[in-house]
């Protein structure tokens, strides 16, 4: 059994000070649980300019259990 993540339902990004932007998420290989090591492209176009943006990414906390 194969299972597939989407990354975007596990990560929240909050950019300070508020702005708008466009937020894209590119996988450069899938992730599984069978697969530790994903990577991802992560790009932020500004639409309007901005001084010292900072990024926080938060990531989701979960535990899997397994149930027969």
């Amino acid at each position: 059994m194969q299972t597939q993540l989407v990354i975007e339902d596990n990560l929240l990004f909050k950019i300070s000070p508020q702005t708008q932007y466009l937020l894209t998420i590119d996988s450069i290989n899938k992730i599984t649980i069978y697969f530790s090591y994903p990577k991802y492209q992560i790009n932020i176009k500004f639409i309007s300019p901005i001084q010292d943006p900072i990024l926080q990414v938060d990531i989701e906390k979960s535990i899997i259990h397994q149930t027969l």
